[in-house]
């Protein structure tokens, strides 16, 4: 079944009856207030997104998509990608485990938890097109996004590699040809938060050639804190943020047919320790060489932990990206070229109990290079296509110290693909689209494997893999889909996909001889979808809905060993489900909003050597979204808005073997904003809450040993304006 427990259903029921009021609310809204139909679609549905590499309007994909604007950034107070959290039908966001610019994203079910250097996102991270290889680097800080967009299930033709669960596309606001501007904002809040950004964009040959800078930086004190051994307060808090970046981009346009947008960023963090919250501090992995002495000394709570490993959490990272865009008359060519590299060295206490530490501290290094051409027409008949090829590199390298154990590691991958997408439009508002990929993966590590046993005794080598373990894989993943126009704002589609993600090095940190040579199959998955968009009564209201069903052989899933190891596993799933979305525009500056995500998952064939497996891992039965926003005029020149949303998910298991003390209970959270601005939209004041009630819950965990909890009650004040 799809639904949750007997005890949540009261919660599904009041989620249903809620986006059920909202979308029937339209006809009597429609009578009694209309709306001027641009003005609601303005808001609501108007967004153009580039989910099947070419521009149209979201409605008018038929396929899952939500996208955020820059109202909606506004609106729901989003700064990364983990504020996206329930705003999207089965989607869940979470910090990976340590590392604070990582994220462990998951779609519909599916996704990947582990940072290291051999395991891959099973969701895409898209910067302006550019494949972001690695969850490490995933949270990007929204510094001046145009949108973003997630598309949910497998996109295996347009994307490929390794959206075998879906895709995020970070789109940023490109410079302005013909206009000066100049933004800000500051943020004061809650653990002393301090957040600065600001964004300028300058034409230096108008209409031809313009330049754009945006900067941001945001700080906050850690809201958990570190006591010793005794259970004293040490003074020092942890989950705190220290983060800042910058982009400086060019776009030259010399005559109508000819863009070339270049863009370069850098980020750079020292958010210092994320702590665990121990849950059975006697239950620690005890290291193969030596024994631990496991003490519990104090009782831990939600905001006091210990944290037994060095201070160790530093990112750099780098960006680049050429793009270069021509009109034929027949269809536009695209070139795109990146360049991404990040170093990220961690330090992290898997059982957050200092008088027994469990440390594993990583550093690694990573560049990428990606090229990628296509050519998306424009024929204006009954047939048009987008094609193109693809190519992918990859190096990178670990220094990770474990249970005693030591590893140099270098991996390198190459990744190649040719792709088309047909679109035939047989009848008047029918079109039937055809798609395929072909990818070809390569991939080769160098691994060195110490023995460090104690300080005192020297290390040994175990083993020296150099050049000896290679993967190699192809795969053609197709599509059909088919659509109809069932009114002027009504869109019916179905669709059968395949997906594809690599394979690889099973053993990210050994701590065996016979784990260094492991390998795992690459994931493939079939998918069926059905689903319809509409917008009702004059635009006044939207309805998006969708079914699935996703059948995954060799679905890939990291596990933390009885021995400290950390390993990737595989195992056949099932997951079908539906997913709602609804807008409603009663009256002006009204907006009412609801969405709710049902989803069944299942382990159809076990991981070998994991029978407690049953459920997987960050998959909520049910999650649900409803709230509103109201805008209003005070004077001539002031306004006033008010926004309220308030978000529930299911109970979650928080790792592959389903371990229950760290499976999380299901819990909502409340948020809500008030603010005023001026009317021309130059200057707002927002106070905002996020968690009000200071909900206590689970975001993730490790095996049986503790949890990672998520953001206490915090309350902020902003400032923007804008010239």
């Amino acid at each position: 079944m799809l639904a949750a427990g007997g005890r949540d259903v009261k919660h599904i029921h009041l989620a249903g009856t809620a986006i059920l009021l909202a979308s029937l609310a339209a006809p009597a809204a429609a009578q009694t207030a209309p709306v001027a139909p641009e003005t609601a679609s303005t808001e609501q549905s108007d967004i153009v997104v580039t989910a099947r590499r070419r521009s149209e309007s979201v409605q008018d994909v038929p396929l899952a998509v939500t996208a955020f604007g820059q109202a909606e950034f506004e609106r729901q107070q989003v700064v990364d990608l983990e504020d996206l959290n329930l705003g999207v039908p089965n989607l869940t966001v979470v910090r990976n485990t340590g590392t604070t610019t990582g994220a462990q994203v998951y779609l519909r079910g599916v996704g990947q938890d582990d940072s290291s250097f051999t395991g891959e996102p099973s969701i895409g991270i898209y910067l302006d097109d550019v494949y972001i290889g690695r969850q490490i680097g995933g949270v990007l800080d929204v510094l001046d996004f145009e949108r973003i967009e997630v598309l949910r299930g497998p996109q295996g033709t347009l994307y490929g590699r390794n959206s075998s669960g879906g895709a995020i596309k970070y789109v940023t606001r490109r410079p302005d040809l013909n206009d000066m501007s100049v933004s800000g904002a500051v943020t004061f809040g809650t653990y002393d938060r301090f957040d600065v950004t600001a964004t300028a964009s300058v034409p230096l040959i108008d209409g031809k050639l313009a330049i754009k800078a945006d900067g941001g930086s945001r700080d906050q004190r850690g809201w958990a804190r570190l006591v010793d051994a005794t259970g004293a307060d040490t003074g020092r808090r942890a989950n705190g943020i220290d983060s800042q970046s910058a982009r400086l981009s060019a776009l030259y346009a010399p005559d109508d047919a000819l863009s070339i947008y270049l863009s370069a960023d850098v980020s750079r963090n020292r958010s210092g320790p994320q702590a665990i919250i121990s849950t059975n501090c006697t239950g620690l992995i005890v290291p193969p060489v030596t024994a631990i002495t496991v003490v519990c000394p104090y009782r831990f709570g939600p905001r006091r932990t210990g944290f037994g490993a060095p201070d160790i959490n530093r990112f750099s990272g780098f960006g680049s990206n050429a793009t270069i865009e021509y009109d034929t008359g027949k269809g536009s060519v695209r070139a795109i070229t990146g360049y991404r590299t990040f170093s990220d060295d961690v330090a992290i206490d898997l059982s957050g109990n200092p008088a027994a530490p469990f440390n594993l501290i990583q550093y690694l290094d990573q560049r990428q290079f990606s090229q990628e051409v296509q050519f998306a027409s424009d024929l204006g008949g009954s047939v048009d296509f987008v094609t193109g090829v693809y190519y992918f590199n990859e190096k990178i390298d670990q220094d990770a110290t474990f249970s005693g154990f030591r590893n140099f590691d270098t991996q390198k991958a190459q990744s190649y693909a040719a792709y088309a997408e047909v679109y035939a439009k047989p009848l008047d508002g029918l079109t039937i689209t055809l798609g395929a990929r072909i990818s070809k993966d390569r991939k080769r590590i160098d691994r060195q494997f110490f023995l460090t046993p104690t300080a005192t005794v020297p290390s040994v080598v175990l083993n020296d893999a150099t050049g000896d373990n290679r993967f190699s894989d192809s795969k053609f993943t197709p599509k059909i889909g088919i659509d109809y126009k069932l009114g002027p704002d009504v869109l019916a589609y179905a669709s059968w996909s395949k997906g594809y993600k690599a394979g690889g090095f099973a053993a990210a940190r050994p701590t065996s001889v016979a784990q260094v040579s492991g390998q795992f199959s690459s994931e493939t998955v079939n998918s069926y979808e059905a689903g319809i968009k509409s917008e009702l009564f004059d635009r006044v209201a939207t309805l998006n809905g969708s079914v699935f069903l996703a059948n995954y052989s060799n679905l890939q899933s990291s596990v933390l060993g009885g021995n400290g190891s950390f390993t990737v596993v595989s195992g056949d799933a099932k997951f079908y489900g539906a997913e709602v979305e609804a807008t409603v525009r009663p009256t002006r500056g009204l907006s009412l909003y609801g969405l709710l995500g049902l989803l069944h998952d299942e382990w159809t064939r076990q991981p070998q050597g994991i029978p407690t497996a049953i459920r997987l891992k960050h998959a909520p039965r049910a999650q649900f979204k409803v709230g509103g926003s109201f805008d209003t005029p005070v004077t001539e020149r002031l306004s006033a808005y008010l926004v309220a949303n308030y978000r529930w998910t299911d109970e979650i298991y928080r790792n592959t073997a389903n371990n229950l003390n760290i499976l999380a209970p299901s819990y909502g959270l409340l948020d809500a904003s008030i603010g005023f601005g001026a009317s021309d939209g130059k200057w707002k004041l927002l106070l905002s809450g996020q968690n009000l009630t200071d909900k206590v819950y689970v975001t993730q965990g490790v095996s049986t040993l503790g949890r990672y909890l998520g953001e206490p009650r915090t309350i902020a004040l902003t400032l923007k304006a804008s010239f």
